[in-house]
């Protein structure tokens, strides 16, 4: 597992600092199930937004938070939230081809925020979300990609 994470721009571009995480089996399948449980309620919203035609972000987080809170069981409010926020990006991406509902693969790539991960830069940790609850995974990577991390400013990125 790896996480690409891009904090600070240098000459106008964002720098990518890239880390490999090496959790237990357990932790593992806990994120494993993370990203079953969030591409599923990813397919339930979209499905939502294509029987009512709503595909902006704000409307369609007042159609489907509730409901897919209540369909996907396990779901944490900020992964509903970032489940309705990956459908209108995926539709806004699709703006001329809206032909059918957008299907999520069961195993795609879903992104985390700050309120779903955090850094322990000291213990060299990342705290993520689960749907069985946080779980801190230890990370690796190149040691200029460690200094890197070191160097970025703490608290929310931007």
């Amino acid at each position: 597992m790896a996480i690409r994470r891009s904090a600070t721009k240098r000459n106008g571009l964002p720098t990518i600092v890239q880390l490999r995480l090496t959790p237990t089996p357990a932790q593992a399948d806990a994120l494993a199930a993370a990203v079953l449980l969030c591409n599923q309620a990813a397919t339930v919203v979209s499905r939502l937004a294509w029987q009512h035609r709503v595909f902006a972000v704000v409307e369609l987080q007042r159609l489907a938070y509730y409901e897919v809170r209540a369909q996907v069981a396990g779901l944490g409010a900020q992964a509903a939230v970032r489940a309705i926020a990956r459908v209108a990006g995926a539709y806004a991406n699709r703006r001329a081809g809206k032909k059918r509902a957008h299907i999520f693969r069961p195993q795609g790539a879903v992104p985390y925020d700050a309120r779903l991960m955090s850094f322990n830069r000291d213990a060299r940790t990342v705290s993520l979300w689960t749907p069985t609850g946080r779980v801190s995974v230890p990370y690796t990577s190149r040691p200029e990609d460690l200094k890197a991390m070191d160097a970025l400013p703490r608290g929310r990125p931007t």
